[in-house]
């Protein structure tokens, strides 16, 4: 036997969902503006919307004191993967990358590369790798978005 519905019953529910979901929401809200979370840790609501930007500064610095940043393109994906997981062992990995690999100087692209293309392009002896992880963080006091600084290191390698 099947329970009936009553009528006044049906508004009562729709009237308690939508008042659990603005306490829901105020509780929300009440832990963002009073206990700094962000939209990403425990703010809710906000996760899309909310900036999270990373930029990623990678230096390749050579014996006669030029300094490169900008990469081949075949490099993208290692670089990428260090810039959303600015880990300690990405980190280590791509270093080993720079110092074992001979680079060469593409002046057709303006930048270095691991393969010699041309008779223009010119070897480089690699000396120091510099990588840099910044992120963007929203000052909700002054309403600007400040770069802040998460992760850097600086690897010395040996002249050839």
């Amino acid at each position: 036997m099947a329970a009936k519905i009553n009528k006044n019953t049906i508004p009562l529910i729709g009237y308690l969902v939508i008042g659990m979901f603005f306490v829901f929401l105020s509780l929300q809200m009440y832990l963002v503006f009073k206990h700094d979370f962000t939209a990403w840790k425990g703010g809710g609501f906000g996760m899309f919307s909310a900036i999270d930007d990373r930029h990623l500064t990678v230096r390749i610095y050579t014996d006669e004191g030029i300094i490169y940043e900008d990469f081949d393109r075949v490099f993208d994906d290692d670089l990428r993967l260090i810039r959303k997981m600015p880990m300690d062992k990405k980190f280590d990995e791509f270093s080993v990358m720079v110092e074992k690999t001979a680079w060469y100087y593409d002046p057709d692209k303006n930048w270095i590369t691991d393969i010699s293309l041309n008779e223009e392009a010119e070897e480089v002896n690699v000396v120091a790798l510099d990588i840099s992880v910044w992120e963007v963080i929203y000052d909700k006091r002054n309403h600007v978005a400040v770069p802040n600084l998460m992760k850097k290191r600086r690897y010395n390698f040996r002249s050839s």
